[in-house]
Formats: C-alpha cells, structure tokens, sequence
C-alpha cells in the first residue's frame, strides 16, 4: 500500500483532527486512554477483526464510513483518509 500525497499538514490540520476524533469517540463510545491520540483509537477500532460476528463487523464498517466523512470535513479535501509523514493524503492499493 502507498500513501499519495494532497498537501503538506499543518499544526490546524492535526489539532483540528485531534479534536474531531474526540467527539467522534464521545459521540460513539469509543473508550480512549487519558493521554493517547482519539485519532489513533478511532483508526484502531473501525478496522474489522476476525473474530467479529456479522453484525459487528457491519457496525465497524459503518462507523468507518461516518469517520472517513469526519477525516475530509476537517482536512477539507474530498480524497483525504488522513495524516501521515506530514502529510494529508490518501492510501493507493
């Protein structure tokens, strides 16, 4: 998988983001650990297991879809997955 590049981030863009994963985890309970990054949590939690039963992994598929809109409302690009290496960007299969 490789990262394709939009634009260089910015502090705005990161904080911005920080911000919307918290209340995308408060908003869905999504537990977070004091100190650790909402983003991080929101990314780990929306990808499916294998040990998952149909419905969860039809719920993590769902939220997945509600965090991507949440991820380009807050980077502003209609193509952004995200923040990586400096960067906003998407991933290229």
């Amino acid at each position: 998988m490789a990262w394709s590049v939009i634009r260089k981030a910015t502090n705005e863009d990161r904080e911005l983001l920080e911000r919307r994963a918290q209340a995308f985890c408060k908003r869905h309970d999504i537990p977070v650990e004091t100190g650790d990054s909402a983003i991080q949590e929101v990314d780990w939690y929306v990808e499916p297991r294998d040990d998952d039963d149909e419905g969860q992994r039809l719920e993590r598929q769902y939220l997945k879809m509600l965090w991507l809109r949440v991820v380009r409302r807050a980077l502003k690009h209609p193509w952004a997955e995200g923040i990586a290496w400096d960067t906003v960007g998407f991933s290229v299969d």
